[in-house]
Parts: C-alpha cells; sequence; structure tokens
C-alpha cells in the first residue's frame, strides 16, 4: 500500500512538473525561411530595425508584438514569392505611423531596397521556372508607405 501511495505521488509531481515547464519555458524564436535559404528569426529583425531607425524603448515594446504577428505569417509563405511581398507591405504600413518623423527616410529607404531585393528574388526564381513576370502575379512596386 505504501509503495503505491508513493508511486502515485512521484507520477503527481512528476506531472505537475512537466505541466509547470510546459507554462513556464520560454516561447521558441519563430524561424523564418529565406529565398537564400537562411533561416532568418523574429528577433533578428527586430535587432536589424533597432540599428536602422534607431529606435526608442517605448518603440521597441510597440514594435515587437507586431514584428511577432508578422513574422509567423512571412514564415508560413514560400520565400520569394509575391504573397510574401504582399503580408510585408501590410506590415510596413502598420508600422510606419509608429516612427518619428526623422526615421521616416531610413524606414522609406529600407522599404524601397527590400521590395527592390524581393522583386529580383523572385524575377530569378521565375526565369529559372520558365514564367513570366505577368502570369506569375508581379505588379508594379507602389510608392514607399503612404
Amino acid at each position: 500500500m505504501q509503495n503505491i501511495r508513493i508511486a502515485i505521488l512521484l507520477m503527481v509531481i512528476f506531472g505537475a512538473g512537466l505541466m509547470t515547464g510546459r507554462w513556464t519555458a520560454p516561447k521558441p524564436s519563430i524561424l523564418i525561411p529565406t529565398a537564400s535559404g537562411r533561416i532568418a528569426m523574429a528577433d533578428e529583425v527586430m535587432s536589424r530595425l533597432r540599428l536602422l531607425l534607431a529606435l526608442r524603448p517605448e518603440q521597441e515594446r510597440t514594435l515587437s508584438p507586431l514584428v511577432n504577428e508578422i513574422s509567423e505569417e512571412v514564415a508560413q509563405l514560400p520565400p520569394a514569392s509575391v504573397e510574401r511581398v504582399e503580408a510585408l507591405r501590410r506590415f510596413w504600413k502598420k508600422m510606419e505611423p509608429l516612427l518619428a518623423p526623422e526615421q521616416k527616410p531610413a524606414f522609406e529607404r529600407h522599404v524601397r531596397e527590400s521590395e527592390n531585393r524581393m522583386r529580383r528574388m523572385i524575377l530569378n526564381r521565375n526565369r529559372s521556372n520558365g514564367l513570366t513576370n505577368s502570369s506569375s502575379g508581379i505588379q508594379p512596386a507602389p510608392s514607399p508607405v503612404r
């Protein structure tokens, strides 16, 4: 009887430990496959934005959930795809109002460079697959986020 009681208590303690660990463990970073075959992480994206735009701490706190949200969405989309560009455009539109006027030129340059880079990747992918730009859904780049 004593042995059964000890075994049951050990199972309860073990189960409680598993549940506690599951609830308190840090959330794993979001992994984003890139067209170059590299894997980027949401933390990396946030660090790049921090350096590029000289973000203030309150901006980081506001942007971090947005970066995580878009990272989850982008990670599900194929690299070098029109869908990924559209998702990033939605993110950039949400992000722009959170920036100070002095940060906007660097932000607009980043958006322009990112769109051009992704457009080249899509065009290269299409060429290698024998597609034309119109059949792949590529639209002309809109003016920077406004």
